[in-house]
């Protein structure tokens, strides 16, 4: 409405900046959250490669202390299933008892070619990953190179969030801020000089046209700002400021035939569509695995009833025990105190 006000002009520039920061926090913070995932995959990994180790060792612990007497090492195997447990947190696992070898077990995991020990009684095998390749990750047996096909638990969660959910979002916020160059630019410096300049940061590196390396052209100012492309630069002429405004109106094929706002805002809902089917999973998911835990605990857990019956009867023979000792001391009391 005032083209020639630079006060108007200066508050275009504010906005300006402020949208361009809020493109490039959040971009940051996605890239941050893949890190955060990349690093949880790595500590996990650790985790798992220490568990492996220790199921290896109890194993052989196990047929050493059961090479006599099958099924007393009832420590040694709590110990080694909660590794078990534990380890199935991080990758999915496949357990099976070794016949004829004094209570050991084996444990397999998926791979390219069908499936691979890690741990074949006392000899584990341990794990690497190579993440060189973005979005590829790589797991393979350390000794042999053979890949590894990580399905369910933490690690497959992880990477999955951070390939595949994160990133279409980082790519949602590139393709906004992508198109956002473009169609200004291609308003903006549609002209002959001074009109030829650029309004969003575009030197033919496409790292500019992201989300997180999106910024306003370094010549820009409230001094150099335009309103118009016309060569005469008639300070009331703001029709290159009303074909920009009018950008928000558009719909572009870049953006699926939408509007930023209507892209913008269609990106925010389904994120949090996402995040509540997700919830919704994970309460359902978590009824399953409580019913299934249970049903674990009915089989190898304590039975109270079964205790408290077990404790009666111990009782009820150790009171009829000392009874019996108490007539013993008596009759003796009485042999050799009153009959001589």
């Amino acid at each position: 409405a005032n083209p020639s006000s630079d006060a108007e002009k200066e508050s275009l520039l504010q906005k300006s900046e402020m949208l361009i920061q809020k493109l490039n926090v959040t971009s940051s913070r996605f890239s941050d959250l893949k890190d955060d995932l990349s690093s949880e995959v790595e500590t996990d990994l650790g985790d798992a490669n220490r568990l492996i180790e220790e199921i290896g060792r109890l194993n052989a612990e196990v047929a050493r202390a059961e090479a006599s007497n099958a099924g007393q090492a009832l420590d040694l195997r709590d110990q080694r299933q909660a590794r078990l447990a534990a380890l199935s947190e991080f990758i999915q696992i496949d357990v099976s008892n070794i016949k004829g070898s004094g209570g050991q077990v084996s444990v397999s995991v998926s791979t390219i070619n069908g499936s691979f020990k890690l741990v074949e009684q006392g000899r584990s095998m341990q794990i690497s990953f190579d993440d060189s390749i973005p979005g590829a990750p790589k797991f393979s047996i350390k000794s042999s190179g053979e890949q590894i096909l990580i399905k369910g638990g933490s690690m497959h969660g992880a990477l999955k969030a951070r390939d595949e959910g994160i990133q279409d979002y980082i790519g949602s916020l590139d393709r906004l801020a992508s198109e956002l160059v473009v169609q200004v630019n291609g308003l903006y410096n549609t002209g002959t000089a001074p009109g030829n300049t650029n309004f969003f940061t575009d030197t033919g590196d496409a790292a500019q046209k992201t989300a997180a390396g999106i910024s306003l052209d370094a010549t820009l100012s409230t001094t150099t700002l335009r309103t118009t492309n016309d060569g005469a630069q008639e300070q009331g002429d703001n029709t290159l400021v009303l074909a920009i405004a009018e950008l928000d109106n558009a719909e572009f094929t870049g953006l699926g035939e939408r509007s930023f706002s209507s892209y913008y805002r269609a990106t925010v809902s389904d994120l949090a569509q996402n995040v509540a089917t997700v919830e919704s999973r994970l309460e359902d998911e978590g009824i399953v695995f409580n019913l299934l835990k249970e049903q674990q605990d009915s089989v190898s857990g304590v039975s109270i009833d079964e205790e408290m019956t077990d404790m009666m009867k111990f009782q009820r023979a150790f009171e009829a025990t000392a009874r019996h000792i108490k007539a013993i001391d008596e009759m003796l009391d009485v042999i050799i105190n009153r009959l001589i």
